[in-house]
């Protein structure tokens, strides 16, 4: 078996694991990212819903992860979201609406992609082109997480963007810590204590 992954650093990587039996698998993204990576990604998706929905909408995402859904926004969020459901919020995070239009996609703490390979994609003649393929197939997703937790420049949002449409409650006992909340405003809950209150 073969399997290359970097679990250090809080960007989104690859995964590529090597196995006969049909357990051979390639993917990546951000897998149980921090808080703070967390709180970006549901800002971006907030205010900038277009840049995550473009990449899951793009066709060789949708063949090669999201089962080959049609290319229809609803449907391919909703492939995505079921994905990653594993340790998604059960309600919503704090200040983002019940009713949130996004509802599904702020939910998850995880943001992945990936699929399992049969041998014979990954033995033989053009095995090693095959794979390779695919990992070039994740290639928008890795990026546009990674241009979220990991910027070269501090991402900005207009005023518009800025627009106030969530809800600003904080009633949700599974939320994500909040990066960015002020010093001495309300008390953060971290990721790491919403396992337990999600059961």
């Amino acid at each position: 078996m073969l399997t290359l992954l970097d679990r250090k650093g809080p960007f989104a990587a690859y995964y590529v694991q090597i196995k006969p039996g049909g357990n051979s698998f390639v993917g990546g993204g951000l897998w149980m990212p921090e808080a703070a990576a967390v709180a970006a990604l549901r800002k971006d998706i907030d205010k900038r819903p277009q840049n995550l929905k473009n990449v899951l909408l793009n066709d060789n995402i949708r063949k090669q992860f999201l089962g080959g859904v049609k290319r229809d926004e609803k449907l391919v969020i909703k492939a995505f979201a079921d994905s990653n459901k594993e340790n998604a919020l059960k309600t919503k995070p704090r200040d983002y609406a019940v009713d949130h239009k996004y509802i599904q996609l702020l939910r998850l703490r995880n943001f992945t992609l990936g699929r399992k390979m049969k041998d014979e994609e990954v033995t033989g003649e053009g095995g090693i082109e095959r794979v390779a393929n695919v990992i070039a197939d994740l290639v928008p997703f890795v990026t546009y997480l990674n241009s979220i937790v990991m910027p070269d420049e501090p991402l900005e949002y207009s005023d518009e963007e800025e627009d106030d449409e969530n809800s600003g409650d904080e009633d949700d006992d599974d939320a994500a810590k909040d990066a960015g909340a002020p010093a001495g405003g309300d008390e953060d809950v971290s990721d790491d204590g919403d396992d337990n209150n999600d059961d």
